[in-house]
């Protein structure tokens, strides 16, 4: 694992429920990743 993921890991790991909860921004951000992973694979898969 690298420098960079044990990081991801952490704050993953260490985080406030509240991130994660509708508007949080982890939550925000896995949206808008799965989005873009949907809208790549329609147009490519």
């Amino acid at each position: 694992m690298s420098a960079s993921n044990d990081v991801d890991l952490v704050m993953f790991m260490g985080t406030s429920i509240n991130l994660w909860q509708p508007n949080g921004a982890f939550l925000n951000d896995a949206i808008a990743r799965f989005n873009a992973a949907k809208s790549w694979l329609t147009a490519n898969g």
